[in-house]
């Protein structure tokens, strides 16, 4: 009877160890996947922001040019 409850014992000790392997491997893949998302998030956001102070830009010059034009 020990012998049967020391394999079982072993057996379910290299399962949990298993799980616990596959777990970590399923958090570093989502981790780096995470970082990824977050990388392309902040270079889309850089992108908008390039746009955004261009045309600010363009409509000030605009406003300007107009606000010239009639005096």
């Amino acid at each position: 009877m020990n012998e049967v409850l020391e394999n079982l014992a072993f057996t379910t000790n290299i399962i949990c160890t298993g799980a616990i392997i596959a777990c970590y491997i399923k958090t570093i893949k989502n981790e780096r996947r995470r970082s990824k998302l977050l990388d392309e998030l902040k270079k889309e956001r850089e992108e908008q922001e390039a746009t955004y102070k261009k045309w600010k830009e363009i409509v000030q010059n605009d406003i300007i040019a107009r606000g010239q034009g009639t005096d």
